[in-house]
């Protein structure tokens, strides 16, 4: 017979460790007949009663029975958390089973069950013990059970803050006790009592200069408590409040203000007469008589002799620009008659009334489309004491549409065809403007049209002349000689009458 703890250990049948003899000569083969299982009453707790069969070689049979008992009575192993401290009730931990380690002897699942929490020890809400149990039972109902010790103890201290340090100027500015401004908090989270212990007075010199230590405390639910303590400085080292005039910016060194005491303003933080004067005038960052910076400084003095000052900036800044006038536009027809440049013909004033400088920026020529057409723009600049300066501009005009001029202007003649045609003359021309005038003749005659017509005696020849000036303005003058055949013919033989 054969007793094991668990199913899995139930070994299988195995006909070769069975011994089987013969009462005569030859081998008796043994072979495995059945396994029956009875009195079960779990996975693994049951009777199982297994038969083999021994044959001989003439069919004689016989059998045997072997008893395997399957009895699981081991209970499952189990561990618990380890034990754990905390400080409040409200960091306790749930109970968890899926935190514990269980195991059993047979395969399976254990399962694991919270049993209880029992309080104990308790002094205050946040001082006690617990002991917690869990319970691991095995399929069979073998079972185990475990404890966790958890310790809630609050030792903590709240925390406090008290208001941070402050000075004041003035006895009277020490602000009362107030235990409302304290910030405490609990490291769980109950209700906190806050209130103020006392002042101390140390360092005193005089009523306005001394220490205060306020002192506050807070307790929480279990009795633990923590101070604070709050530094309050009265020295009265506060100067005196001074507003200068606002900064002024002027463009002349005539604009200047006068110091004048009666427009600063001046306050101290305790009572007492406040005594104002001017100190100076500081002049810097100049670059020429109308630009640079005053800093005028006035002081404040209060009865303690704390004293302040303040500054009024002066800008003295000549950024205006001279007025200027240029001569007005003028228009020629040839450049011969642009005048030279005369500054005295520019007009020019300053704002501070100081010395102007005129000068010629530039003459620049443009469209310019012979000699004697184009335009010129005369820059002129006024330059005052520091240097602002404005421009104007004179455009002169040059424009030649006048064409050249004939000295003289051929007649139109008529001529008999037997008369000799006169060479063309020579002509000239004058222009408005200096310049070579260029003169072109052309002649055209009717005459070849009619070469074999009697109107070859009869034709007119047609003399232009076109005279160019340099800008191209032409002018012409034409001469007509009509040559014509108005005599009658003559005998050379006139017959006897």
């Amino acid at each position: 017979p054969v007793t094991v703890s668990c199913a899995s250990l139930v070994l299988p049948s195995n006909p070769g460790i069975i011994t089987a003899t013969d009462n005569c000569a030859g081998t008796a083969t043994v072979t495995f007949v059945s396994d029956v299982i009875s009195n079960q009453t779990c996975a693994n707790k049951y009777t199982i009663t297994r038969t083999y069969l021994a044959t001989d070689i003439c069919g004689n049979t016989a059998t045997c029975t072997q008893i395997i008992t399957v009895n699981d009575a081991t209970a499952p192993t189990i561990t618990c958390p380890a034990p754990v401290t905390v400080s409040c009730a409200s960091l306790v931990p749930p109970p968890n089973p899926g935190s514990i380690v269980a195991a059993d002897n047979c395969s399976g699942t254990a399962t694991v069950t919270f049993v209880s929490d029992v309080i104990s020890n308790q002094t205050c809400v946040n001082k006690y013990t617990i002991t917690r149990t869990y319970l691991a039972t095995d399929i069979c109902g073998n079972t185990a059970t475990c404890t966790q010790i958890i310790t809630v103890n609050d030792t903590s201290v709240p925390t406090i803050s008290c208001p941070a340090p402050v000075t004041v100027s003035c006895a009277e500015s020490v602000p009362p006790p107030s235990p409302g401004s304290v910030v405490a908090s609990d490291n769980c989270g109950g209700s906190l009592t806050v209130v103020f212990v006392g002042d101390v007075i140390s360092n005193q010199t005089c009523a306005n200069k001394y220490t205060i230590t306020r002192t506050y405390r807070a307790t929480d639910v279990c009795g633990n408590s923590a101070t604070c303590t709050q530094i309050i400085t009265v020295n009265d080292i506060t100067p005196p409040s001074i507003t200068c005039p606002a900064s002024v910016t002027v463009s002349c060194a005539s604009e200047v203000p006068a110091p004048n005491i009666n427009l600063v303003l001046a306050s101290d933080n305790c009572s007492g007469a406040v005594t104002k004067t001017f100190v100076s005038d500081v002049i810097s960052a100049q670059t020429c008589v109308n630009r640079y910076t005053i800093t005028r400084t006035y002081r404040a003095t209060d009865v303690c002799g704390n004293s302040a000052t303040c500054t009024q900036i002066i800008i003295v800044n000549d950024q205006t620009k001279p007025t200027i006038t240029c001569p007005a536009d003028v228009q020629f027809s040839c450049a011969g008659q642009v005048p030279p440049v005369n500054l005295n013909l520019v007009g020019a004033s300053d704002n501070c009334n100081g010395t102007i400088t005129k000068s010629l920026v530039s003459e620049v020529v443009s469209n310019l489309k012979c000699d004697n057409n184009y335009i010129l723009t005369r820059t002129y600049r006024a330059t005052d004491a520091c240097g602002n300066f404005a421009e104007c501009s004179q455009k002169i005009t040059v424009f030649d549409n006048v064409p050249p001029t004939f000295t003289s202007t051929p007649a139109s003649i008529t001529l008999e065809c037997t008369d000799v045609v006169p060479a063309p003359p020579i002509v000239t021309a004058t222009d408005n403007c200096t310049g070579i005038v260029k003169i072109v003749f052309k002649e055209v005659s009717t005459k070849s049209n009619y070469l074999n017509d009697c109107r070859a005696y009869s034709y007119k020849i047609t003399r232009t002349w076109v005279a160019t000036d340099v800008c191209g303005n032409s002018t012409s003058i034409v001469q007509t000689i009509m040559v014509q055949d108005t005599k009658a013919p003559e005998f050379a033989f006139t017959p006897p009458q």
